[in-house]
């Protein structure tokens, strides 16, 4: 008797007793007739006994009618991978917004977090994908400020990803957390400032102009000058109570110490203009002068012996002067100079 003879029943007996996945999805595409018939039993199948990974895929590579036939036949919209992603997770990581949509309407969780602690909001806003973004912003119950196992918020991997559209929807919402710091003491500002992102800077000076607080300007002031980028330095010393000479507490290290240590020198002359001391001191009791010299940054050292008021024979705590430091490490140039 022919395949197509045998009655529906029993082609399904058949299905059932193949292990595989593979083969009953062998048998499934053996006709348009058995196609039809076995689908179902095939999505069934990997619901009971492979943790809904039809679903899972589907979520991943945003495929609506693989995931609308593997809820139907049972697909569990709460099941995870090895790495605890969700289905809806997933979807929101890649993008995938009608997948998303659809998994939201059966019941998936938005803020469910994988193994790093990021949850469906961190993902998409860190990818830059924005509709689906604003799915979740219109979703009841999302957290806005989801901290991950590092202590980042949306809104700051936005920020450090350079998703200027991501951090201006969070921004608007009034909630996301832009002060907020991670476990590093890092925060959006800080971010965006040592990478140079101005255009998210003036958005993140402008979306909490009148409670963010100038500790937080202040430590991106450090950064943008350790990261050389002068055009966030001149925006971060433009906002009033922002001092060039504010030190770190621990080292006593100063945005021009910073920026003269790394060679930014058009940093160091924008610091030199608004007042930046070029005489502060560190811990070490060296200038950003010792420092320029110690990492033979030739043309600050220039700029600095320059610049009035340094004093090119003054001694660290150590005893030394900047000239000792430059021979020490060999820098010649530099040595001629302060000689």
């Amino acid at each position: 008797m022919p395949l197509l003879g045998l009655a529906n029943e029993i082609l399904l007996i058949v299905a059932e007793n193949l292990v595989s996945e593979r083969d009953i999805s062998t048998f499934a595409r053996t006709n348009c007739h058995l196609y039809k018939l076995i689908t179902p039993y095939l999505y069934h199948h990997n619901a009971d006994w492979f943790h809904s990974s039809a679903l899972l895929w589907a979520a991943e590579h945003g495929r609506v009618a693989t995931a609308r036939k593997s809820l139907k036949a049972g697909g569990d919209v709460q099941a995870m991978d090895k790495y605890i992603q969700t289905p809806a997770l997933l979807a929101a990581r890649y993008g995938n917004e009608e997948v998303l949509k659809l998994l939201l309407e059966k019941g998936g969780d938005p803020n469910r977090k994988d193994s790093d602690g990021r949850a469906p909001l961190s993902w998409a806003a860190g990818n830059g994908c924005k509709e689906t973004v604003e799915l979740l912003l219109r979703t009841d119950g999302v957290d806005r400020k989801s901290k991950d196992n590092r202590g980042r918020t949306p809104v700051m991997w936005a920020a450090r990803e350079e998703r200027g559209e991501i951090v201006e929807l969070l921004l608007k919402t009034g909630d996301a957390g832009s002060d907020s710091k991670d476990d590093s003491g890092w925060t959006p500002l800080g971010w965006t400032s040592v990478w140079g992102h101005e255009k998210i800077v003036d958005l993140l000076l402008q979306g909490n102009a009148d409670t963010r607080s100038n500790s937080d300007v202040q430590a991106a002031l450090f950064w943008a000058a350790w990261g050389g980028n002068r055009e966030v330095v001149r925006m971060l010393l433009l906002r009033d109570g922002i001092n060039p000479n504010a030190n770190d507490t621990k080292s006593h290290r100063t945005p021009l110490s910073d920026a003269a240590a790394r060679g930014h020198k058009e940093v160091v002359e924008l610091l030199l203009r608004k007042g930046a001391d070029p005489n502060s001191r560190n811990n070490e009791g060296q200038t950003a002068l010792f420092l320029a010299a110690r990492q033979g940054q030739t043309e600050i050292v220039k700029l600095l012996l320059e610049t009035d008021g340094v004093d090119p024979k003054s001694k660290d705590n150590y005893g030394y002067t900047a000239l000792r430091w430059a021979v020490l490490y060999e820098h010649k140039e530099i040595v001629e100079l302060l000689e």
